[in-house]
């Protein structure tokens, strides 16, 4: 009764071990030196179409046939090598860690080979998956205006990503902040204050750029884990905001400067006017002369001082549009005629070229000051017996005016210069009288203000062509 005692103590091991085996994502597996399958049990077999016992007696060549990589470890533990390696299956694509132990009788020869295979499939498919977002975090943080940091309870910088911290991060990880950022006692203090429970925010600039931190603690119930950062590059947003508020002021000066101008100058020109119309009996040719001169000097500063009253306006967000179909043609024609006296004194010859009676979308009065700024400019700019066109036309949907001249042309450098306020290129044909910078400044505005934009081409000394693009109506 005792002899079978172990005997059946050995059987209830090995059904126990079996059913523990069984109840595991794993196979354990053993072959003779012959590669003949001794043993196959575990809950893995079902994934290799197999099942507990099944290949038992038959040889690990033919059940692996054409798995390639598998028979080369198979080999590899048949010829002695005890190792572990990851295979993956063909017939079924997934991934098996496994083990190989090689064993020997006591004079030294391999009776066989044991082991165990586990299933990573999933572990590795949840790697990569977090590999693939760490990768796309990364690539998130270098390219965006941020970087993320997060330092340990005991100091020591654990990680650190991010378009700021990016120059020291590859060498300072694993050491203390201390360390690493000694210049910047603002970060050092911050985190010791977030350490103890005290979140913390400052700003810090160096060498024109500028950053906003954040220093967070991390916490549980057993107490500090550490501190986990934000640094944020905002050099755009106070750059955007100075320009902001130094249009405002500069909105301000020109506004007040118009208006304070304005009443004296309509003073100035409304007697010249009463002096032409009631006195000009009583004056000799010299003193009507200058009167006509007051009165032409004085007008051009009425137009300066309205540029600058709408440039004001426009900067200050205050430019109210009121936008209506209009027939290029006829506004063509209209500027054409209103022109041509001036073209005539000056010997320029200003016509209409070829027309398109697609209806433009444009504030009629703003689109009148643009058409008209741009021929004036082109007059300013072509010499007498030269000439100056004024055209309309769709292209690639959008209707395009176009104003060109014989003039002295536009170096290809300076073309979008001549867009800026208070830029002057050239100073005209003949002495003819200067603006101070604004025109053409203020019609891109405009235009852009109505939804288009106004452009230049040509060559030097062969005239130029402005473009003004609206959308159709």
């Amino acid at each position: 009764m005792s002899s079978r005692r172990p005997a059946g103590d050995l059987a209830r091991k090995a059904d126990l071990l079996t059913a523990m085996v069984n109840a595991l994502p794993v196979v354990a597996y053993a072959f003779d030196a012959d590669g003949v399958v001794l043993l196959a049990e575990g809950q893995g077999l079902a994934e290799m179409d197999s099942a507990p016992g099944l290949s038992v007696g038959r040889s690990v060549f033919d059940l692996f046939a054409g798995e390639t990589d598998a028979l080369a470890h198979v080999r590899r533990a048949l010829s002695g090598e005890r190792h572990e390696a990851d295979v993956r299956l063909r017939r079924n694509g997934r991934l098996y860690h496994v083990w190989y132990t090689p064993a020997v009788d006591a004079r030294g020869r391999l009776t066989g080979v044991s082991g165990l295979s586990l299933d990573i499939t999933d572990q590795e498919r949840s790697e990569r998956e977090l590999r693939e977002a760490t990768r796309w975090l990364q690539n998130v943080l270098d390219k965006l205006p941020v970087s993320v940091y997060r330092v340990d309870t005991g100091g020591i910088l654990t990680f650190a990503r991010g378009s700021f911290l990016t120059e020291r991060s590859h060498t300072c990880v694993g050491k203390p902040l201390a360390d690493c950022y000694a210049h910047l006692p603002e970060l050092l203090s911050a985190v010791d204050e977030a350490m103890a429970g005290r979140d913390q925010a400052f700003s810090y600039s160096d060498w024109g750029r500028h950053f906003e931190f954040l220093v967070n603690g991390m916490r549980d119930e057993r107490g500090p884990l550490g501190v986990i950062g934000i640094v944020i590059e905002v050099t755009d947003q106070r750059r955007a905001a100075a320009a902001v508020a130094e249009n405002e002021q500069k909105s301000k000066l020109l506004a007040s400067v118009s208006h304070e101008l304005r009443t004296p100058l309509n003073t100035i020109l409304g007697y010249a006017q009463l002096m032409q119309q009631h006195d000009a009996g009583e004056l000799d040719e010299r003193h009507r002369r200058y009167l006509h001169h007051i009165r032409e000097g004085g007008e051009h500063m009425v137009q300066v001082v309205n540029q600058l009253f709408d440039l004001s306006r426009i900067l200050a967000g205050n430019l109210v549009l009121s936008a209506q179909a209009i027939d290029p043609a006829a506004l063509v024609a209209e500027t054409v005629e209103r022109m041509a006296p001036i073209a005539q004194q000056l010997g320029v010859r200003l016509a209409a070229g070829r027309q398109t009676r697609r209806p433009v979308l444009a504030d009629r009065f703003r689109l009148t000051q643009i058409l008209t700024n741009l021929v004036a400019n082109a007059l300013k700019f072509t010499p007498g017996s030269g000439a100056v066109r004024v055209t309309s036309s769709v292209r690639a949907g959008a209707v395009v005016f176009g104003v060109a001249d014989t003039g002295i042309g536009i170096p290809a450098e300076d073309r979008e210069r001549v867009f800026e306020e208070f830029i002057q290129l050239a100073s005209g044909i003949d002495g003819r009288e200067r603006g101070i910078g604004l025109g053409l400044a203020l019609s891109r505005r405009l235009a852009r203000a109505m939804g288009g934009d106004l452009t230049v081409g040509g060559r030097t000394g062969k005239g130029t062509t402005f473009y003004l693009t609206l959308r159709p109506a």
